[in-house]
């Protein structure tokens, strides 16, 4: 049921489907859509993987972006001085993602599709770093942070 008591169909939803597509393939609707991701961002922050990635380039003493855009996608990590780009991939990436009601090879499909045009278009290459891989992170990032306390710079949030 909806607030006014509406039950929404398949058929409604499916409409309402297509027309957000349709919208989103519009100069204005991926502006907007660009707007509505950088808010939901925002108001969540950062995800307990990504902060694992965060604290791996603190350790190695890289300046890096967090969240940077890329019209019309955005990397969870970015390394100016490398123009390289990072992600830390969630579950999703490897079981699918119930919310979105995709399966394993349509999010491998998406993630190929995104990095391959973020290559063509921005020279970008992405870095992936899966769960396992950074769950790791945390007990080196104590244990060399703790000895160094260097000081890194970092250029957090300057997209």
């Amino acid at each position: 049921m909806t607030k006014k008591g509406y039950k929404l169909t398949e058929e409604h939803r499916a409409n309402i489907s297509t027309a957000m597509k349709a919208y989103s393939q519009t100069p204005e609707g991926k502006a907007n859509m660009l707007k509505m991701k950088q808010a939901a961002h925002a108001a969540t922050g950062p995800t307990k993987l990504e902060r694992a990635l965060y604290r791996m380039l603190d350790v190695f003493g890289w300046e890096y972006e967090t969240e940077k855009f890329f019209s019309p996608y955005h990397v969870d990590a970015y390394i100016p001085g490398l123009h390289l780009a990072l992600e830390a991939d969630g579950f999703y990436h490897f079981e699918g993602s119930p919310w979105k009601g995709t399966t394993l090879e349509e999010e491998a499909q998406k993630t190929k599709e995104r990095d391959a045009y973020l290559l063509e278009r921005y020279d970008l290459q992405v870095w992936h770093f899966t769960a396992e891989q950074l769950n790791t992170i945390p007990m080196f990032v104590k244990e060399t942070h703790d000895e160094s306390r260097s000081g890194f710079t970092k250029a957090r949030d300057k997209g």
